[in-house]
C-alpha cells in the first residue's frame, strides 16, 4: 500500500488508491503465466518434501476428523499392547567382605525377635532358598535328626550350639559389612519383657564383641494382623522394674552410649501412652539410683505433624524413618495399582535440613524385599540400588548434623520377615541389599562398570537435540552436554531469531560438539514438535539420540526447577553416568531406550488417563501399528527427556502433525499422547527399555 504525506500526516489518496488497484489487477493479468509456474513449483516441492524417500509418512491434516473415524472404525480384533519389556538387571549377589574399609558412622541395624524367622521357615516359599543362604543360617538336617535320637542333655547341648552358631553367623556378617551394632527390639508389658532366644545367647556370651542398644516396644507380638503370638499384659508393677532388669545389659561395655549415657529407644505412638513424661522421668531417676547413670532416650517418631519442641520435653532425641520425613505431601499418598507410596524418584526430594540444637534427630533408611508376605508399601519396584541411593542421602545428611560421638543411623531392619524389611540374604537378591548398604556406608561406587565406548570415540554416532525456549538456561544446558565423553553433534531449536543469534554465539564459544545446527520454529508444540520436525530427515544418520529441553514449569517454578535438575542429572549429570548409559547400549543390542525413573511429584498426575488422552494414545499406536491399542499398564519418560537408539523409535519421526492441534490454550492431549507412545514403539521394534535413577 502507498502512503502520501499531507500536512505532516500520513493519508491515503482515494483517487490514487483506485488507480493503484487497477494497476495491480493489470500487473497480475500480465504476469499470470509466471504465477502459474511458481504455483506448480511450490506443489512439486511440497510433494517431494513430504514423500521423497519416505513412503510411510503419515500426514495428520484434519486431526479431529481422523481421530473420530479411527474411534468409530470397526476392527475385527484389537491387540492390547502391554509394556512388559522393561529390563531388570538386579540379579542375585554373592557375599562381599568389606572388613578392610573403615567409617566413623555408627549404623544400627534393627533386630526383631526371631519368632518371625521361625514362622517364616514354615512357609512354602522358604524351599526356594539356595545353598548359600542355607549355609549362612546354619540350617542343617543333621541337627534335626540328631535331636530326635538324643537324650535330653545332648539335645540341650545341640540346641545351645545351634543358637550360638546362628547368632554368631549373623554378627560376623554384620561386622564384615560395617554394621556397628544391633538395635534390639524388646517387648515389655508392665515390667515383663520378651527376649529373643538367639539374641539372649549373644547378650549372655560377653566374648562376642559387638555393639547393641535396646528398643522398647509395648504392643502384641503378631505374625499376622489377626493372630497374636504374645499378648501384652498390664499390672501394677512400677515402671522402674524394667530398668532393674536391664541394668546388667545397660552397663555392658558393648552397650551403645552417647556422651557416656546409655541409649534407650522407645517405639510407641506418643498419643497412646499416658503419662509418658512421668514414666521416662522415673526410669532416669532409677538408673541414677542403681548406678547406671543418666539415660539418653530416643523416641521413634511416627507422626510427622508432631512438634519437635514438645518432644524435646520427653526425649533426648528423635528417630525418623525415611517415609515420614520425605512424604510430606498428601498427594504422594495416592494408592496406585501397585499399592506403593514410595517411588525411586523420591530420593531426589530435598531433605528437611533444619537442625535443632535442643533436640537432635537421627535418620533411618528402609528396604523392602519382594520375598515377603504382605504387599509392597514403600517401594514401587524395590532393588538394592535404590536402597544404596537412599542410604547415600541419609549418610550425607548425618555427616552434616552429627559428630563422631553421636553419628548414629538406623536401618530398618536386620531381620523383619513379617514386613519383608531385612538385610539378611534372600532368594531374589542374595546378599544384594546388605552389599548395597556397605557400598553406601564406605562411599563406594555401586557398580564397578567396564565401559565399552571404542566405536563412539572413532565415529560420530550421537545426536543431541535440545529445545531452548528459556534462553537463560543455555549455560546449564551446554555444561551438561559437554559431559558427554565421546563425539556428538548438537541440534538446537528455539522460537525467535534473536534467541538463535545468542545461542549460536554461546555454542560457538563453549560447546564441545563436533557440529551444531540451530533452527527456528514457532512456539507451538512445546519441545515435542521441534524435536520431530528438526530431526525428521537427519536422525537416521545417527545410532543414538538424546533429547532434553529447557524445562521450567512456570505454574510452579520450584517444582519445575527440581524436576529439571533431576532429569538433567540422571541423563547428563557426569561423564561416568553417560559412559554407563552408552556402554549399556553398546553391550546390549536389544536395549533401545533409557530414561530416569518418574519424578516423585509428577507420578501423581502422570499415570492418570482421561478418556480423551487414552483415545489419542490409541490413535497414534494404531496409526503406526494397525490393530494395536494401549494395554493395562503405562510407562513413559515423564518430562520427555531420554536417551534412545534411533532404530528403536524411528517411526515417530515419520509422523507429520498439524500444528493447529498443538497450540497453547487448547487441550494438549495430542502432545501428551506423543510423549506417552515412545515405549510402545520401542516394544514393537523388538527392543527393551530401562529406567535409571543413579544421580543424586
Amino acid at each position: 500500500m502507498i502512503f502520501f504525506k499531507i500536512n505532516g500526516k500520513n493519508k491515503i489518496n482515494s483517487h490514487n488508491y483506485s488507480k493503484l488497484s487497477f494497476n495491480l489487477k493489470q500487473y497480475i493479468i500480465n504476469h499470470l503465466y509466471f504465477i502459474k509456474i511458481a504455483i506448480i513449483i511450490i506443489c512439486i516441492y511440497s510433494f517431494f518434501y513430504y514423500n521423497y524417500d519416505n513412503p510411510k509418512l503419515y500426514e495428520i491434516i484434519k486431526y479431529e476428523d481422523k481421530k473420530k473415524n479411527h474411534i468409530n472404525k470397526k476392527v475385527s480384533k484389537i491387540i492390547n499392547l502391554e509394556l512388559d519389556n522393561k529390563i531388570n538387571e538386579h540379579k542375585y549377589e554373592k557375599d562381599i567382605d568389606f572388613s578392610e574399609f573403615r567409617t566413623k558412622i555408627k549404623s544400627i541395624a534393627i533386630y526383631f525377635p526371631n519368632i518371625y524367622l521361625d514362622k517364616f521357615r514354615k512357609l512354602k516359599s522358604i524351599n526356594v532358598i539356595d545353598n548359600d543362604i542355607i549355609k549362612y543360617y546354619n540350617i542343617k538336617k543333621e541337627y534335626i535328626n540328631e535331636q530326635r535320637q538324643s537324650n535330653n542333655d545332648k539335645q540341650k547341648s545341640i540346641e545351645n550350639s545351634y543358637e550360638y552358631n546362628f547368632i554368631n553367623n549373623q554378627i560376623k556378617l554384620a561386622k564384615s559389612h560395617g554394621i556397628y551394632g544391633f538395635g534390639i527390639y524388646i517387648y515389655w508389658f508392665s515390667g515383663k519383657i520378651f527376649f529373643d532366644k538367639y539374641i539372649y545367647k549373644f547378650l549372655e556370651i560377653k566374648t562376642i564383641n559387638f555393639h547393641f542398644l535396646f528398643i522398647l516396644k509395648q504392643e502384641n507380638i503378631s505374625f499376622k494382623f489377626n493372630k497374636n503370638l504374645i499378648e501384652k499384659e498390664y499390672n501394677k508393677i512400677y515402671p522402674e522394674t524394667i530398668i532393674k532388669i536391664l541394668k546388667i545389659f545397660l552397663v555392658d561395655k558393648r552397650y551403645i552410649k552417647i556422651g557416656l549415657k546409655p541409649v534407650l529407644c522407645i517405639d510407641n505412638n506418643i498419643k497412646r501412652i499416658e503419662n509418658l513424661k512421668i514414666i521416662i522421668k522415673l526410669w532416669k531417676k532409677k538408673a541414677e539410683q542403681i548406678g547406671i547413670g543418666n539415660l539418653f532416650i530416643i523416641g521413634f517418631i511416627n507422626n510427622k505433624n508432631v512438634s519437635y519442641y514438645n518432644l524435646s520435653t520427653i526425649y533426648n532425641g528423635g528417630y525418623l524413618n525415611l517415609p515420614y520425613y520425605l512424604l510430606n505431601n498428601n498427594d504422594l499418598l495416592v494408592n496406585f495399582k501397585d499399592n506403593s507410596i514410595f517411588f525411586s524418584g523420591l530420593i531426589y526430594k530435598e531433605l528437611n535440613y533444619e537442625s535443632y540444637d535442643y533436640f537432635p534427630l537421627f535418620r533411618g533408611s528402609t528396604l523392602e524385599n519382594k520375598f515377603k508376605i504382605n504387599k509392597m508399601t514403600i517401594f514401587n519396584d524395590y532393588n538394592p540400588e535404590y536402597f544404596y541411593i537412599m542410604n547415600k542421602i541419609i549418610l550425607n545428611w548425618s555427616n552434616i548434623f552429627h559428630n563422631e560421638t553421636d553419628n548414629l543411623i538406623f536401618i530398618n531392619s536386620w531381620n523383619n520377615y513379617k514386613e519383608g524389611t531385612y538385610l539378611e540374604p534372600n532368594p531374589q537378591f542374595g546378599f544384594g541389599s546388605i552389599n548395597a548398604m556397605s557400598k553406601a556406608l564406605f562411599n563406594l561406587s555401586y557398580t564397578n562398570y567396564i565401559y565399552n565406548l571404542t566405536n563412539l570415540f572413532n565415529k560420530n554416532l550421537i545426536a543431541v537435540q535440545v529445545h531452548i525456549y528459556y534462553i537463560d538456561l543455555i549455560n546449564e544446558i551446554i555444561n551438561i552436554t559437554n559431559n558427554i565423553p565421546v563425539r556428538f553433534d548438537l541440534y538446537i531449536t528455539t522460537n525467535t531469531f534473536r534467541k538463535k543469534l545468542y545461542i549460536r554465539e554461546y555454542v560457538n564459544k563453549y560447546s564441545k560438539a563436533d557440529n551444531f545446527e540451530i533452527k527456528i520454529f514457532k512456539n507451538i508444540g512445546r519441545d515435542v514438535l521441534p524435536l520431530l520436525n528438526q530431526m525428521k530427515y537427519i536422525v537416521y544418520k545417527y545410532k543414538y539420540l538424546c533429547h532434553i529441553h529447557s524445562k521450567k514449569s512456570q505454574h510452579d517454578p520450584k517444582y519445575g526447577f527440581t524436576w529439571r535438575k533431576y532429569l538433567y542429572k540422571n541423563l547428563l549429570g557426569n561423564k561416568e553416568l553417560i559412559s554407563t548409559i552408552l556402554s549399556d547400549f553398546e553391550n546390549n543390542d536389544k536395549l533401545g531406550f533409557i530414561f530416569p525413573e518418574t519424578f516423585y511429584e509428577s507420578k501423581v498426575h502422570a499415570l492418570r488417563l482421561n478418556k480423551n488422552l487414552e483415545n489419542n494414545i490409541n490413535f497414534f499406536i494404531n496409526l503406526l501399528f494397525p490393530g494395536y491399542s494401549l494395554g493395562k499398564n503405562l510407562d513413559f519418560p515423564a518430562g520427555n527427556m531420554f536417551w534412545s537408539k534411533v532404530k528403536a523409535v524411528y517411526q515417530i519421526f515419520e509422523l507429520v502433525i498439524n500444528k493447529n492441534c498443538c497450540k497453547e490454550g487448547k487441550p494438549l492431549t495430542v502432545l501428551y499422547a506423543l510423549e506417552r507412545i515412545w515405549l510402545f514403539i520401542v516394544k514393537m521394534n523388538g527392543y527393551y527399555y530401562k529406567t535409571i535413577c543413579g544421580n543424586y
